[in-house]
């Protein structure tokens, strides 16, 4: 029984640890997309400049 619980408890642990994983990625995704979105392409601003050096 204390056996069960124990395992059980570790099981909880590490769920709870892999989904707060998975919804820190998704949010900072989800951030990266949205300032993707408002920031121009360096890339697009930088093509008519000559590159330096």
């Amino acid at each position: 029984m204390t056996i069960l619980y124990f395992c059980q408890t570790k099981l909880n642990q590490n769920l709870t640890s892999v989904i707060l994983r998975i919804e820190h990625v998704r949010s900072a995704r989800r951030k990266a997309n949205s300032n993707r979105e408002y920031t121009p392409n360096p890339q697009r601003n930088n093509a008519g400049r000559l590159p330096v050096g």
